[in-house]
């Protein structure tokens, strides 16, 4: 997913968080509830809809509250179930890939900065060394 224009989505229980990528610039970001769209594809198509014709997405990156498994996943607490394939062809994408929320969170730990993390079990921390996403999960909005 490189020079194209890709949807990135936080899917979880309560909200869905959606923002396109455009060549390199963060766009219109917004935020849906989940209990108002009855699936996942009605959520993408509510936010699809509010971008201008130029920034129409060409590929997806969700990452969702819930097991992905061989590009499925049904969310936790909301009962949506995603299917990479299904949403490729619904909205004509290049390609979409599924991920768990925590395992988009961990991918993440590599570019936050000193000031954005916290040692735990005490000492300082060590550039380096394990690090581990903790979080209360789906429903706390």
């Amino acid at each position: 997913m490189g020079g194209e224009t890709v949807l990135f989505g936080d899917l979880g229980g309560t909200n869905a968080r959606f923002a396109v990528l455009d060549h390199g610039e963060l766009g219109h970001a917004a935020t849906l509830s989940v209990a108002e769209h009855a699936s996942a594809t009605e959520a993408i198509a509510a936010y699809i809809a509010e971008l201008p014709p130029a920034r129409q997405p060409d590929a997806a990156a969700l990452a969702c509250a819930g097991p992905v498994t061989d590009g499925a996943v049904t969310l936790t607490n909301s009962g949506w179930r995603l299917e990479a394939g299904e949403i490729e062809r619904h909205f004509g994408f290049a390609r979409v890939r599924l991920i768990n929320d925590f395992e988009a969170l961990a991918w993440a730990l590599a570019h936050l900065g000193p000031g954005e993390l916290r040692a735990l079990g005490g000492g300082p921390a060590r550039p380096g060394a394990p690090a581990v996403v903790l979080g209360p999960g789906t429903g706390l909005g």
